[in-house]
């Protein structure tokens, strides 16, 4: 019964994210217009695109590395700054894209 519960709470939160989505879609289409809108979707599609990139696997790779060393502070930051470092030059890069791209 715990994971009939579980599955119902999921599912219930991801129909109650796809209304509000649909909702807000409605929503800025008509404010924001064609244009306007064309932009935001651009923004929102390059952030999604610089979130994906960005993890590049350094989850997976903080967690292999953290079993196998004793110095784990000096671990996480080792990966934090390459994925701060990575994350910074994809948000350039998509500003330029952005800004020159078209």
């Amino acid at each position: 019964m715990l994971v009939f519960k579980s599955v119902v709470v999921q599912y219930s939160g991801k129909i109650v994210g796809l209304l509000v989505s649909l909702v807000s879609l409605g929503l800025l289409t008509r404010y924001l217009g064609v244009s306007a809108y064309g932009q935001y979707a651009t923004v929102i599609a390059i952030a999604g695109t610089v979130v994906t990139l960005s993890d590049f696997g350094f989850f997976w790779s903080t967690i292999h590395h953290l079993n196998d060393q004793t110095d784990r502070l000096r671990v996480l930051k080792e990966i934090a700054a390459l994925k701060f470092l990575l994350t910074a030059g994809l948000l350039i890069a998509g500003g330029l894209f952005v800004e020159f791209g078209h």
